[in-house]
């Protein structure tokens, strides 16, 4: 778009500015010309594009993501189980451990993506390292380095859905197992959008169909 938007103005002052006799008016017409454009054709091209895809860049890797991959999510799309989503985790501070330390504090906010793995209404149990949802395992197993010693059992309250916050959790700290549970529950009300796309880089270009 900005590309698109660059081109235009070049094309319109090309076709008009060289009528105008003082280099002071090329230059207001240029910048009147900009303005124009902007407000009545591009703002709002950018503001509709928006309601259906935004980009984004990762800062970090997030497996099956990478570090530099730029990812497209859907506002406001109903995501499922198995859908990849960007959502919002409130700022809270947890009390936990690390390796050579007995006592962390891990401060959690701002944005996140990961896998949804079980939806409202469904049970979850967490025991030695296995995870099932109603009762069958799950297609989506988190690590167990990031799992040990956790033992959970429990069902996804109404308007929430269960995103296991393996990624989200530094990989040598240990939460109590309620602080663990508490993490991956996410109001449905948090969740930015359904990614659907990778697009870069382009020798990884690849959509996000959700059950994959």
């Amino acid at each position: 778009i900005g590309l698109a938007f660059a081109t235009h103005i070049a094309a319109t002052s090309d076709a008009i500015v060289g009528r105008v006799v003082r280099w002071d008016n090329r230059l207001l017409f240029s910048f009147g010309a900009a303005a124009v454009l902007a407000i009545v054709l591009y703002l709002p091209a950018v503001y509709a594009l928006e309601q259906i895809a935004v980009p984004f860049r990762l800062t970090q890797s997030n497996d099956p993501f990478h570090s530099g991959d730029v990812l497209w999510y859907r506002p406001r799309s109903e995501a499922v189980v198995g859908d990849f989503v960007l959502y919002n985790v409130p700022p809270m501070s947890i009390n936990g451990s690390s390796v050579g330390l007995e006592h962390t504090r891990l401060i959690f906010g701002n944005q996140w993506i990961n896998r949804i793995v079980a939806d409202a209404g469904q049970r979850v149990v967490l025991s030695k390292n296995e995870l099932t949802v109603n009762g069958a395992p799950s297609a989506w197993q988190p690590a167990t380095s990031a799992t040990a010693g956790y033992e959970l059992d429990f069902v996804v309250p109404e308007n929430q859905v269960f995103i296991p916050p393996n990624s989200l959790v530094p990989a040598n700290a240990e939460l109590r197992s309620s602080d663990w549970q508490r993490l991956s529950l996410v109001p449905r009300q948090n969740l930015a959008g359904r990614i659907f796309l990778r697009s870069q880089p382009l020798w990884r270009f690849s959509t996000m169909n959700g059950i994959e």
